[in-house]
């Protein structure tokens, strides 16, 4: 588990997952090194981000691209990012997350669903696209001003 830039937070989290007796199942990565991130998302079973405010969620991609099945707050961008292709569930309600982990680490079928369709979903997102997208738009844009002119 990453916990860079957590103020204080990855001390809670490793005594919470002491005082749980899962602390020998849980390791604290600290930062890690971008190169390193598609084999961590490849070996774990569920990618979760609790986070409340997102400007994308390029880390979510990420996992998805890697066939990790993700868990993520409900917010506007993780819809529009995952389409669907995630558990959503809302993080201020501790018994819709559990049951939403549980189900995945348990649910062989629905991890596999989620799995394969967010593999699909990340493929929807390349450099490429991005550049035609833009590529367009200026173009759209360049074409109405000088019909203006």
């Amino acid at each position: 588990m990453p916990t860079s830039g957590w103020e204080g937070g990855a001390e809670s989290a490793a005594a919470k997952a002491r005082a749980l007796g899962i602390a020998d199942d849980v390791c604290f990565l600290g930062w890690v090194e971008d190169r390193w991130l598609p084999a961590l998302y490849r070996q774990a079973r569920i990618f979760t981000l609790p986070s409340r405010e997102e400007t994308f969620g390029r880390c979510v991609l990420e996992a998805m691209a890697c066939g990790t099945p993700c868990v993520v707050n409900d917010i506007p961008i993780m819809h529009e990012v995952t389409a669907g292709h995630a558990a959503i569930v809302d993080f201020r309600d501790a018994a819709a997350v559990a049951a939403a982990l549980t189900r995945l680490t348990i649910a062989d079928g629905a991890r596999d669903a989620l799995r394969e369709a967010g593999i699909r979903r990340a493929g929807d997102f390349s450099f490429e696209k991005l550049a035609q997208e833009r590529i367009a738009v200026i173009r759209q844009a360049a074409s109405s001003r000088s019909q203006q002119a």
